[in-house]
């Protein structure tokens, strides 16, 4: 299990898929009730990374009923730090907004037990949700906090490879392009020194959101070559939006509209209502 959670954060889907089918599937046959919750779980994260964000959400779901079902009385909240922010962030996704906040609301509140790792999702969630809604001052509250959190506790390239890219499109929506400019500057530092194709495309939409018209088309469109041999069609879908929001704000109308329409297509597939709602043309 620890094997298939760790490659969540590279490109090793596949292999990840199958070492945890294996181990919830061993859970089920007659395995501690815990692992199979926390294999669900990271079931979760792996369905939600392939932009399976329905099965997502029912796994994430099924693992946090199964930890609660473990919870000895009296506890609270203690010990479901995990199932409760993968559950919140899948939800950030889908614009499930109120289920989002009261299950990062529960592990903000704690008691957390040392795990930060849990608080970093559940602030990630809170900030994924305000970017999905396009509201940038919220999400870079949040985004923020990830980053202070991650940087305390050692973990900051883990989240500079999850919500990097997030924390320049937020600053760059609040007009900060300075700070937006040197918080590309050490996610492309990351990028270069790992060198996972995944983590280059978003590095790229993230150059792209920040760019002069004069760059910005080739960066979006090299981003846009990588998503394609991605997994999740999320990742094209926002890579998509970016590209059609800096064109329209350039005076590009007509070479945004297609962009929109596809990254609006592939939010509806996925189910992603709020990031559907932002894509489609505010009424006159």
């Amino acid at each position: 299990m620890y094997r298939a959670a760790g490659d969540l954060t590279l490109d090793g889907t596949a292999l990840s898929r199958r070492l945890m089918e294996a181990v919830a599937a061993a859970a089920r046959g007659g395995g501690p009730p815990a692992v199979l919750a926390t294999a669900l779980a990271c079931m979760a994260e792996l369905e939600y990374g392939s932009g399976r964000w329905p099965q997502a959400h029912a796994a994430a779901a099924e693992s946090l009923a199964l930890a609660e079902s473990l919870r000895p009385p009296g506890a609270g909240d203690r010990a479901l730090g995990y199932p409760l922010s993968t559950i919140a962030l899948i939800e950030a996704g889908l614009g499930r907004e109120d289920e989002c906040r009261a299950h990062a609301d529960r592990v903000l509140a704690g008691p957390h037990d040392g795990d930060i790792a849990a608080v970093v999702h559940a602030e990630a969630a809170r900030g994924l949700l305000a970017l999905a809604r396009a509201d940038h001052p919220t999400a870079l509250s949040h985004l923020d906090a990830v980053a202070a959190l991650s940087g305390a506790r050692g973990t900051l390239a883990f989240a500079l490879g999850r919500w990097g890219a997030d924390h320049v499109e937020a600053a760059a929506g609040t007009g900060e392009h300075d700070r937006a400019v040197r918080l590309l500057e050490r996610l492309s530092a990351y990028a270069t020194a790992v060198r996972v194709p995944g983590l280059d495309a978003l590095t790229l939409r993230a150059a792209g959101v920040v760019a002069g018209e004069a760059d910005m088309d080739l960066l979006f469109q090299e981003a846009l070559e990588m998503d394609a041999d991605r997994p999740n069609p999320a990742d094209r879908a926002r890579t998509r939006l970016c590209y059609a929001e800096r064109l329209e704000g350039c005076g590009r109308p007509g070479e945004a509209a297609g962009h929109r329409a596809a990254a609006l297509r592939t939010f509806e597939e996925i189910g992603a209502r709020v990031w559907a709602a932002r894509c489609r043309p505010v009424a006159a």
